[in-house]
């Protein structure tokens, strides 16, 4: 009879594999775990306690009063632009600790003369990796026009590999912090490609987080031509706690 228990794990390395698996388990879980809850008042305001639900309220009351007040760059100071190879960023808006960048890739020469623009807003978790490989593909050989893919607040150039709560989770007032942050960086973006760059038009091209960002900037600027929007969550609330959103 054939014996395989040389080929059979000991019992030693069998409780490894297992605490191995269980490591990992836990590890996936804590990156997907969902923040406790909190108002954020101290994001949007100085001088608040953080859960200061009137304080959040009033803010929210008078965003709605005058949100182009709030929601147009022109009524902040102007950054300035600088460039390391093919990024250009500035200190973003409302953080004087963030930084805003776009990653470019410029228009083919052969269609220079249409003299376009797109800014890239990826989704929440993006590999922007795979994005210059997806827009250089469709620039190249479908939309011949300049790309310039634009780094949402706090993100890096890494892959992650689970959510991005501090970009949008249970904390209100840093959610609405980091999307206010977005629309003014994308917006003074596109005011500079025109008069700095030279650029005739401007269009975003977004997906997931990105749509509503793109959304809300170009209404409350003038210096968009274009937009597109791809998988724009009809529930917030769905795609904060579910993860879903719906193509559009």
């Amino acid at each position: 009879m054939l014996s395989f228990h040389p080929f059979a794990n000991s019992k030693p390395e069998q409780n490894a594999r297992e605490e191995m698996y269980a490591k990992k388990k836990a590890d996936k879980q804590k990156k997907f775990a969902v923040p406790a809850f909190s108002f954020g008042a101290d994001q949007l305001l100085s001088g608040v306690n953080e859960n200061d639900k009137q304080a959040l309220e009033n803010f929210v009351e008078n965003w709605f009063k005058a949100p182009e007040k709030y929601l147009s760059f022109e009524n902040y100071d102007r950054p300035e632009v600088k460039k390391i190879s093919h990024r250009l960023y500035f200190q973003s808006f409302l953080d004087n600790k963030d930084e805003a960048r776009f990653y470019e890739s410029k228009q083919p020469l052969w269609r220079k003369d249409t003299n376009t623009a797109f800014i890239i807003l990826p989704h929440w978790n993006a590999f922007f990796g795979k994005y210059r490989l997806g827009t250089a593909f469709l620039r190249d050989f479908f939309l011949p026009v300049a790309t310039y893919r634009y780094f949402p607040s706090l993100a890096t150039e890494k892959f992650y590999s689970g959510a991005r709560f501090d970009i949008v989770g249970p904390n209100i007032g840093q959610t609405i912090k980091r999307f206010w942050q977005d629309v003014l960086n994308i917006q003074f973006f596109a005011n500079y490609f025109k008069k700095e760059l030279g650029y005739k038009y401007v269009g975003i091209w977004a997906y997931s987080i990105g749509s509503p960002r793109g959304m809300v900037a170009s209404i409350f600027s003038k210096d968009f031509d274009f937009l597109i929007m791809n998988f724009l969550a009809e529930s917030f609330p769905d795609a904060v706690l579910n993860r879903r959103a719906y193509g559009c």
